[in-house]
């Protein structure tokens, strides 16, 4: 890969998840631009940035690459904590029927649960309304006539 990239070290994978979080990242592939000296935000357009300067037909991605990168450089960094709060600001909010969904879909998980629990509701609901061959012998009494 011609970037700079988290290593594929032991603790990377707290790096990782700890910048998605931060950014909230649900996406992938996601390239955010930082700061190689300092740590700090550039910026989250990369990807399409990169997308549309490979996608022209003309050839030089090279120079176009390069012309990239120096944009990039020309950007004022910010501190990943400022940028970050800058993006919650700016992404919609959700309402939490979507939320919910969205929880679900990362999770699928839940939905053999929900199958789970709905497939028993349904058979305790079928059972539910059904006379016992006990109940029907006895006129209804559970019991059996006998007193607690």
């Amino acid at each position: 890969m011609p970037w700079l990239a988290i290593p594929a070290t032991e603790g990377s994978a707290a790096i990782k998840n700890n910048l998605a979080n931060t950014l909230q990242i649900t996406g992938i592939p996601t390239i955010i631009v930082l700061d190689a000296k300092t740590g700090n935000y550039i910026t989250d357009k990369a990807r399409e940035e990169v997308m549309a300067s490979s996608s022209s037909s003309d050839g030089d991605a090279k120079a176009k690459g390069l012309n990239l990168v120096e944009t990039w450089k020309k950007i004022e960094s910010v501190p990943i904590e400022e940028a970050a709060a800058k993006r919650a600001e700016s992404v919609p909010k959700r309402s939490m029927l979507m939320s919910l969904v969205m929880h679900i879909a990362k999770n699928p998980i839940w939905i053999f649960g929900l199958i789970y629990i709905y497939k028993r509701f349904m058979k305790y609901a079928q059972t539910a309304g059904e006379d016992t061959p006990d109940m029907i012998e006895n006129d209804g009494n559970v019991n059996n006539g006998q007193e607690f």
